[in-house]
């Protein structure tokens, strides 16, 4: 048994909660056990109920050693698995830390500890994101050896100075993902492993987006692509300067059932006016009225009133 395997034993469900193992569709997303992210993951599963997305629900709690008194921050509406912390690479003989490998090792713990139906459906979602409007998890098209998910846009540029094992196409995926539970354990372990040999290699952020598609890649998966499935807040905004004034509009079309509070948030002059970090240091949420008519961030920023509304 490996080292990984080892740990993943010492996940365990909260308060003894455990999900069905036979539920057609799972809503699946990891978090760090700290304020922010008890905060995101609260909103998420507010939007969840707010839109009837009919799915069970996991969040994956990885432990933060920056916090060891804080009480597990689990779901209030769906199931919460408390994952060890695993977030150590070694590389050229010294360890440095890497949070996004927190990830595919919750993934390592779900699969040891829930013994899901292979037909089930999951779809993986990123703790700052919500959903902007109803989705039929079950109609998504997942057939096995399938992962259907938003288009990363800009992989191709993002890799290019990376060698062919990690530049991919153009037709890339980030989360939010689906696929059939059969299909995720097919990548589960070279999903970790390709996230430590990427961050090893190139030490950068993202390398767990990488080491994501990578696995998808080397297990010979077909990806499917959607243009407006999860948008990022940043992707409508249109920047025109004029006098040494720059203006932010609203690119159309960018409507999408989920969206990802990734960026900060914009005014119409393209002044900074909320970012999801401020979410470990205080309470305040984005104010739509200061954000771009018809925006991303205003939309965000609704559900997130309804959500502050509802507490």
């Amino acid at each position: 048994m490996s080292n990984n395997e080892e740990l993943a034993k010492n996940a365990y469900w909260l308060n003894n909660k455990t999900p069905p193992i036979d539920s057609k569709c799972y809503i699946v997303y990891s978090a760090g056990n700290n304020i922010k992210f008890g905060k995101m993951g609260d909103i998420l599963d507010f939007s969840i109920k707010k839109h009837g997305i009919d799915a069970t629900v996991i969040r994956l709690l990885s432990l933060d050693r920056r916090f060891p008194n804080l009480e597990p921050q689990g779901s209030k509406t769906g199931y919460t698995l408390v994952c060890p912390e695993n977030i150590t690479i070694k590389n050229n003989g010294r360890r440095h830390i890497y949070r996004p490998l927190n990830r595919p090792f919750a993934l390592q713990c779900l699969n040891l500890n829930l013994g899901i139906a292979p037909d089930s459906k999951i779809l993986q979602l990123d703790t700052d994101m919500l959903f902007d409007s109803n989705l039929n998890v079950n109609s998504l098209d997942v057939a096995d050896n399938i992962f259907l998910g938003q288009l990363w846009k800009n992989h191709k540029r993002r890799g290019s100075k990376m060698g062919n094992t990690w530049r991919g196409d153009d037709d890339s995926l980030m989360f939010p993902v689906a696929c059939s539970m059969r299909t995720l354990r097919k990548i589960i372990k070279p999903y970790y492993d390709r996230t430590v040999e990427h961050r090893q290699n190139y030490n950068i952020w993202t390398s767990e987006m990488f080491g994501f598609v990578a696995a998808i890649n080397d297990a010979g998966i077909t990806r499917r692509s959607i243009e407006n499935f999860g948008l990022c807040n940043d992707w409508d905004r249109v920047k025109t300067t004029s006098k040494d004034v720059e203006t932010l509009s609203v690119r159309e079309n960018m409507i999408a059932p989920i969206l990802h509070y990734c960026q900060k948030f914009k005014d119409s002059k393209n002044n900074d006016i909320w970012s999801k970090h401020s979410l470990g240091k205080t309470d305040t949420l984005p104010d739509a009225s200061m954000c771009r008519d018809g925006s991303i961030d205003q939309r965000i920023a609704r559900v997130m009133h309804d959500y502050r509304n509802k507490q």
